[in-house]
């Protein structure tokens, strides 16, 4: 079980991060340290004048903004709410 797991360091901001992982998440760990990282680059030049906290405040924040758009586009629960009630008119029109 233990090999499943080990540590990698990723850098976020200059700070330099040990994380204890599962190998197979490795690729998505290295593409969140570079998203992360690029984000933040790109606020750091758009808000030179906000401290260093704000700027990774705001990417926090933007990234937590973007995974939520995500979850909700995939919510699936409106069309199978949609789905049961067109099964439920289509089996009252069938029984008819």
């Amino acid at each position: 079980m233990k090999d499943d797991h080990f540590i990698i360091h990723v850098n976020v901001g200059g700070f330099r991060l040990p994380l204890n992982i599962l190998r197979e998440d490795e690729e998505i760990y290295r593409k969140a340290e570079k998203e992360v990282n690029t984000l933040l680059t790109k606020f750091q030049q758009k808000y030179n004048q906000r401290s260093a906290e704000e700027v990774l405040s705001l990417t926090a924040y933007h990234l937590a903004v973007a995974l939520q758009k995500k979850e909700f586009s995939l919510d699936a629960s409106p069309v199978i709410s949609r789905i049961k009630k067109m099964d439920e008119e289509l089996e009252q029109l069938l029984s008819d």
